[in-house]
């Protein structure tokens, strides 16, 4: 009987030093809710973190989304026993009104090879159509208007315009003026230059009528480039003395 329990304590104290040289993932939370998020208010992200107990580093193999619409990014190099890393999940909610619920799975070396990690919350859908506040559409981007209106100038005055776009696609979109191809007297830029999925911006237009050169109705094509695809913006007003 003695023998016996030398045995299995022997046994025990081998598993238990075992254990102890394995890296064990631990996190702080494995479920996060984000509320009510607006359809249109761009991707939404948390990061969970998480705690390495164990005896040997620790290195998540993969991360794996259930859903097209969850991207996670994760800490890739290994974790030293009683450190920290992380995995930042990223949710967009364009087209996706409602309830949601996404799971991701972190496969890595620890003690648990497979942590399940939940986001959760709704999706608010837009008062107002986009079709209706953003009515023009040049390749990916929506407008309010495409036309650049200056108003009365006097001869030898600056005028600045706005017009306000938004970016509803899933993809960066580049904003960039045909420098070559501008009338005289006006320069383009968008702010930002980059509009990143669900991003509003500006595009704006300064007028100079000085270097205009001519008095009277002012009506010109402004090209931009939209990743690398040609729009014209239509520029209107009137130069008086």
């Amino acid at each position: 009987m003695t023998r016996l329990l030398s045995t299995l304590i022997l046994l025990w104290a081998m598993q238990t030093m075992a254990l102890a040289q394995q890296a064990d993932i631990a996190f702080e939370t494995l479920e996060h809710d984000f509320g009510d998020i607006a359809e249109l208010g761009g991707p939404v992200s948390f990061r969970f973190v998480y705690v390495n107990k164990g005896g040997k580093p620790l290195l998540i193999h993969s991360v794996e989304a259930t859903c097209g619409c969850t991207s996670p990014a994760w800490s890739m190099e290994p974790v030293a026993p009683g450190q920290k890393g992380f995995v930042d999940v990223t949710f967009d909610p364009r087209e996706r009104t409602g309830i949601f619920m996404k799971r991701v799975i972190v496969k890595s070396n620890a003690r648990d090879q497979k942590v399940e990690l939940m986001i959760k919350g709704t999706v608010v859908q837009r008062s107002t159509p986009l079709s209706a506040e953003f009515p023009y559409e040049m390749f990916d981007l929506r407008l309010k208007t495409p036309t650049i209106k200056t108003g009365s100038v006097k001869a030898g005055n600056v005028v600045i315009t706005d017009i306000e776009v938004i970016n509803p696609s899933r993809a960066n979109l580049l904003i960039e003026p045909l420098a070559d191809s501008l009338p005289a007297g006006v320069s383009v830029k968008a702010i930002p230059e980059v509009l990143r999925p669900g991003e509003k911006g500006l595009i704006r237009t300064e007028f100079d009528s000085g270097k205009w050169g001519a008095r009277g109705h002012v009506k010109a094509e402004v090209p931009i480039l939209i990743n690398t695809y040609k729009y014209d913006l239509h520029l209107r007003g009137f130069v008086v003395e």
